[in-house]
């Protein structure tokens, strides 16, 4: 059974939690969740309410990043050879397609 769609201001917080925390993590890797949660301005029962453990955090993180190099496979493919397509179309990271 699918877990009940997040209120607008919970979906808010989530995704703010989770942009922060890949600018934090790209910044730190060790960076404390209390810090990506203050950042956030969120506290840390909100933080944790989502994602309650840093391995949760972490791996939303990387799986909005290889949903959106998922989405743009077949046009990176198209216009670059493969190594190129996997880092989005230029030496940058899988992170950011084009």
């Amino acid at each position: 059974m699918a877990a009940p769609p997040l209120r607008a201001h919970a979906a808010e917080n989530r995704a703010r939690i989770l942009a922060v925390a890949r600018a934090e993590i790209t910044a730190d890797p060790d960076v404390k969740l209390n810090a990506i949660a203050q950042r956030a301005g969120v506290g840390q029962a909100t933080l944790y309410r989502h994602f309650p453990t840093r391995a949760d955090l972490l791996a939303e993180v990387y799986r909005a990043d290889v949903d959106a190099l998922v989405e743009t496979a077949d046009t990176l493919l198209a216009d670059h050879d493969p190594l190129t397509a996997l880092h989005g179309g230029s030496t940058g990271s899988p992170s950011t397609p084009p």
